[in-house]
């Protein structure tokens, strides 16, 4: 939030490359001959699932799913970099937009059924507002220091098969804590958008291996 960042275009370029996609182990380039054939598998995954959670959809979800995958355009996401100006050395912060991609409409459903699950975490603030809220009532003693601590890289950190793992045995073991939700489909759905995060720099695609999408 520190306003507008202006770079040189091919150093951007160069801070993509360096800084990210030439780390192998996170990031597969998919190449031209192969895009037509990933984008298949993309979309068989993403039928497969409307056919096999289409009971534990309202009527509003499907239209909604449908409508989204029968319009779209550009089926994969977008990467771009935002600029970590307040760094030395400068470093760079890389965002996948799924935005108008065959992504977005499952993105958004899972999104809404986990929301239910994040906001009764013990850790669960729902804005930096509400959290400013909560410290300006804190009532602590002299010897008392508040600190923060930061992630590096922390999206693209997260072992993939873990995170779903995880996510999966929380839910089927709390199940009656969150009796309205889908769990097969929340989950089979993220494994979908985290294992097919599939997404476009300049004039080249590519697929994330690891972390979260």
């Amino acid at each position: 939030n520190l306003g507008p960042a202006v770079i040189e275009r091919d150093r951007y370029i160069q801070y993509a490359f360096e800084e990210h996609l030439s780390d192998t182990s996170t990031y597969q380039r998919i190449y031209p001959e192969m895009v037509e054939h990933h984008q298949g598998i993309l979309t068989t995954k993403l039928d497969h699932w409307m056919k096999t959670f289409n009971k534990e959809l309202t009527k509003g979800e499907r239209k909604f799913l449908k409508a989204k995958q029968q319009a779209n355009e550009e089926p994969f996401a977008y990467f771009y970099l935002t600029m970590k100006v307040h760094k030395t050395p400068l470093s760079t912060r890389p965002i996948v937009s799924c935005s108008g991609s065959l992504l977005e409409a499952l993105g958004i459903w899972v999104d809404s059924k986990l929301q239910i699950v994040a906001q009764q975490m013990p850790s669960y603030i729902k804005s930096s507002y509400d959290l400013k809220q909560q410290l300006t009532q804190l009532q602590l003693p002299p010897n008392c220091y508040l600190f923060t601590a930061d992630a590096k890289s922390m999206y693209t950190n997260i072992p993939t098969n873990f995170a779903l793992q995880t996510i999966r045995r929380f839910l089927r073991r709390n199940s009656q804590r969150f009796p309205d939700l889908p769990i097969e489909a929340v989950t089979t759905g993220l494994e979908i958008i985290m294992k097919y995060n599939y997404f476009i720099f300049g004039d080249t695609t590519w697929l994330q291996l690891e972390g979260t999408a």
